[in-house]
């Protein structure tokens, strides 16, 4: 019998107290996680973080993708007496799920928009002095969401001032759809969907949602008991019918159910209010119109005949009625003359019968949505203002800095982080050595990345050393080995890019995208660049592109918007869109920089001035208020409307190699990667670029940078490198 964990509080708020190791009740083994803190509690559970204990590695009951923190969900104490009226156990609500998320896990890679499941069991759990209790726990993935929450209540709530703009909408849409569409495929419903189960990684120009809180889910193949329903505002009518004959399958509930529940919480992601003000509403099946809402932002009242057609799709998927499908399944009679007289709104004639998928969902809403994301891009562009939100920038000052020189008033500035060093990918990782490039890794919003080496493809966690191989078929290895650049995909997923070809992996299997075309001769591709929604590549100038490189520009990797002549007079080899417009930087013959800004209203400025001169410019980033970096061997500017401007490097730092990336963090401050030396950026009157982390000599050298919540995870040619945690 292991030790039990001792809690006075009903939330198991003092649970984490004393850092306690986890060990699994039913098993005797070590879980390989340590309790750190509580972070809060719902109806039935309570949630805390974990970090990954010493010698981890060796546990079984831990995925092997887990990151180095994971929220652990444990059921709470007194729980299961509360269930038993419901004819069901803790076990009960857990097992459904682990069942529900354990589904997707297999994927690999796994799906972005579904909450990370890692590994589950029982803990003994001591409460209030009473008999030790075997509770379930489930570790999960930590969503951080920062000042701006962590779910889709908080974020949209955090928006009111003005609203969720199109575009910002348009992506969190298309990936809530995408993740309950891969539980429909794996033979899940989840049967809760509403915004406080809608997880959102990012800031907020780089949002991810992912779905979590299964514990009501309906599983094909699981038979334990079930919960006879969600949120009444979400759920479907027909869910409320499960309470009658609670140790029986409710048939009438299938797909189309959890279609309501996304409908209503779309509503409420555009709207910034619930469509259903009361139980009464609902029940008679009435939905409020978009044009009552109070919180839509500008660019939906712009628009309102799209917006209409939005409203109109919105409520056939809220429709009360269920699709022709939901009534002829077997037993459905029972249930449909019970519901007919509970809840009259399931017959009115005067109502369409809802989507019966999430696909026949998707497939109305969505070109309305990019539509209307559309518009109000070019409606902003032209009155010079960013068209989403964009993360607010952090400046980091001199403060606490020891004497030396460099910094301000003569002073050397001291970067504070802490590092934790990552080994090379060994057990269970690939059998070789993995050999990355600049280029090759491509980090998810989250805790995950992709990396190619030569012809295999790799997806790892970012602050883990472990990787796990994606599955490449034999006729593609030739293009993987041959893709420079691994990029997000614009719709999930990843893009792998060469010179003659594009690789879209949105999920689980590899599609091929489209070419750029147009009549007469398209250069090969020589840059490619995405920021999870839009992606672009750019060709090289030839005899009919008239000036200068081409951008090329695709919300789907298969059709282009474009061509836009690039006169950067050379190749380009870097491009970091912004709020305002988009930076390009290259190279005349590889040797001497090339810069443009790109505006989208497509107003080019040439920069020359601190450029020309200098050395080929490698890698750029766009910050949050207009402004851009860029890099060069020993060089880094800042780029605005009045020019380029050099900025500072700290001693020494210019000798650390070509650079490799520049990215921002989460709080907007810009970092600097080269072959052997990370940089940050200190404000003040002259900024200064500062090194906190730096490789010896002779170590493989530094290819990419990528930021969770957890800190930056540096990452080295042989796929291990640093976790680097800020401490000022």
């Amino acid at each position: 019998m292991t030790q039990a964990l001792r809690s006075d509080d009903e939330n198991l708020r003092d649970l984490a107290d004393g850092r306690p190791l986890l060990v699994d009740e039913g098993t005797g083994q070590p879980v390989g996680l340590r309790l750190t803190r509580w972070l809060g509690a719902g109806g039935m559970s309570a949630v805390l973080l974990a970090e990954r204990a010493e010698r981890a590695e060796e546990t079984l009951l831990l995925g092997e993708l887990a990151p180095a923190q994971v929220a652990v969900k444990v059921l709470k104490p007194g729980m299961d007496r509360q269930l038993s009226q419901f004819n069901m156990s803790g076990a009960d609500i857990a097992r459904r799920e682990v069942e529900a998320l354990s589904a997707v896990r297999a994927l690999r890679p796994p799906t972005e928009f579904i909450v990370g499941f890692y590994g589950s069991g029982t803990l003994s759990i001591q409460a209030f002095g009473g008999k030790p209790q075997a509770l379930p726990w489930i570790a999960l993935e930590h969503v951080e969401g920062g000042v701006e929450g962590a779910t889709l209540t908080d974020r949209v709530r955090r928006a009111q001032g003005e609203g969720v703009d199109p575009v910002r909408a348009l992506r969190l849409v298309r990936g809530m759809l995408e993740g309950v569409a891969v539980f429909h495929r794996f033979g899940v419903l989840h049967r809760d969907l509403k915004p406080d189960n809608v997880f959102v990684a990012g800031p907020l120009d780089d949002e991810t949602p992912k779905l979590g809180d299964c514990g009501i889910a309906r599983v094909d193949g699981l038979s334990v008991a079930t919960l006879s329903a969600g949120t009444p505002e979400y759920g479907g009518p027909e869910q409320m019918l499960s309470a009658l004959w609670p140790s029986d399958r409710n048939p009438l509930v299938g797909p189309w159910t959890d279609v309501h529940a996304l409908s209503a919480t779309i509503w409420f992601l555009i709207a910034g209010e619930a469509w259903c003000r009361s139980r009464t509403a609902w029940d008679n099946g009435e939905r409020r119109s978009l044009r009552t809402a109070r919180l839509l932002h500008r660019g939906w009242l712009e628009e309102r005949a799209l917006l209409d057609a939005v409203d109109e799709i919105l409520a056939r998927g809220g429709s009360p009625r269920p699709p022709g499908p939901a009534l002829e399944v077997e037993g459905a009679s029972r249930y449909e003359r019970k519901a007919r007289q509970r809840f009259a709104s399931i017959a009115r004639e005067d109502r369409p019968a809802r989507f019966a998928s999430v696909e026949e969902l998707g497939a109305e809403l969505l070109p309305l949505l990019e539509a209307c994301a559309t518009r109000w891009r070019e409606r902003a562009a032209a009155e010079r203002r960013p068209a989403t939100c964009f993360r607010t920038t952090h400046l980091l000052g001199g403060d606490g800095s020891e004497g030396g020189e460099g910094g301000e008033g003569g002073q050397r500035l001291r970067a504070r982080v802490r590092v934790k060093e990552i080994s090379a990918p060994t057990s269970p990782g690939p059998a070789e050595r993995v050999s990355l490039a600049p280029g090759s890794v491509s980090f998810q919003s989250g805790a995950h990345a992709f990396a190619r080496s030569g012809d295999r493809l790799f997806f790892f966690a970012q602050s883990e050393g472990r990787m796990m191989e994606v599955p490449v078929p034999r006729e593609l290895r030739a293009e993987v080995a041959a893709s420079p650049w691994v990029v997000r995909g614009p719709r999930g997923g990843v893009v792998l890019v060469g010179p003659e070809h594009v690789l879209l992996l949105p999920q689980t299997s590899f599609v091929r995208g489209g070419m750029p075309g147009r009549p007469g001769e398209v250069g090969p591709i020589q840059a490619a660049f995405s920021d999870g929604q839009t992606f672009g590549v750019v060709t090289a100038e030839t005899d009919d592109s008239n000036g200068g490189p081409e951008l090329w520009l695709s919300d789907d990797g298969h059709t282009y918007a474009g061509p836009t002549i690039l006169p950067l007079g050379g190749d380009v080899q870097a491009l970091a869109p912004g709020p305002l417009g988009m930076l390009v930087v290259g190279s005349r013959r590889g040797v001497r920089g090339r810069a443009l800004v790109l505006g989208y209203d497509q107003q080019i400025q040439v920069v020359t001035a601190c450029v020309n001169d200098g050395p080929a410019l490698r890698v750029a980033v766009a910050g949050v208020e207009g402004d851009y970096w860029a890099a060069g061997k020993g060089v880094v500017l800042r780029f605005d409307r009045g020019g380029a401007y050099e900025e500072r490097l700290e001693a020494g730092a210019e000798a650390s190699g070509e650079p490799m990336a520049l990215v921002l963090d989460l709080q907007g401050v810009p970092w600097l990667v080269t072959e052997r030396a990370v940089l940050r950026r200190h404000g003040g009157s002259r900024a200064t670029w500062c090194t906190c982390y730096a490789r010896p000599e002779g170590a493989p050298r530094l290819v990419a940078l990528g930021f969770t919540p957890g800190g930056a995870r540096v990452v080295d040619a042989h796929g291990g490198g640093a976790l680097l945690q800020p401490e000022d």
